[in-house]
């Protein structure tokens, strides 16, 4: 059991080495809390000061240039 989740998996039958068990696709996908800011279009590093532009639309997602958010 984990104990980070509290969640685990019970076999029916002996699993073998390197089978997959589970496949899950995940909810949400993007870098690392505890990376350098990036462009998060192409993954490019970011300054960490001065101006960055941001998505238009919802204003939050960082971006290295006008050119990503097409």
């Amino acid at each position: 059991m984990s104990g980070l989740a509290a969640r685990y998996l019970v076999a029916a039958r002996d699993i073998k080495a390197g089978e997959v068990v589970i496949k899950e696709t995940p909810l949400v996908v993007g870098p690392r809390g505890d990376s350098l800011p990036m462009c998060l279009a192409c993954y490019r590093p970011l300054p960490l000061q001065g101006p960055r532009p941001r998505c238009s639309k919802c204003r939050i997602v960082p971006l290295c240039s006008t050119q990503c958010e097409t």
